[in-house]
C-alpha cells in the first residue's frame, strides 16, 4: 500500500497516513477531520450572531402568552406553507414536464 502525506493547511508540516490532526500544531489534516472542524466553526458562527427583526417578531409572537399574538403566527405560518407548498407543485410540473 501506498504511503500518503498530507500537508497540514495552517503550519505547513508534512503529517503521515493514519494522523487525523497535525503533530506540531494540533491542527485538523484528514479530509473528514477538516470537513468536520470547518462545520463546527460555521455553525458556531450562525449560533453566535443575533436574531434579525423578522427572526425577533415570528419567536415573540410565538411564545406570546396572548392567545391572538399565537393564533397570527399560525395563520402567518399555515399561508406560508400553502404558498411554499403551491411553488413546489409548479416546480416539480416543470421538472416533470419535458421542455
Amino acid at each position: 500500500m501506498d504511503k500518503v502525506e498530507r500537508k497540514c493547511p495552517s503550519c505547513g508540516t508534512w503529517n503521515v497516513q493514519g494522523e487525523t490532526h497535525c503533530f506540531s500544531c494540533g491542527e485538523p489534516v484528514a479530509p473528514e477531520a477538516v470537513i468536520q472542524n470547518d462545520f463546527n466553526k460555521r455553525n458556531e458562527l450562525r449560533l453566535a450572531k443575533p436574531p434579525n427583526s423578522i427572526e425577533r417578531v415570528l419567536r415573540a409572537w410565538k411564545n406570546s402568552p396572548n392567545p391572538l399574538w399565537r393564533a397570527l403566527f399560525v395563520v402567518a405560518h399555515t399561508i406560508w406553507l400553502i404558498y411554499a407548498g403551491i411553488l413546489a407543485f409548479f416546480l416539480w410540473l416543470v421538472a416533470a414536464t419535458p421542455g
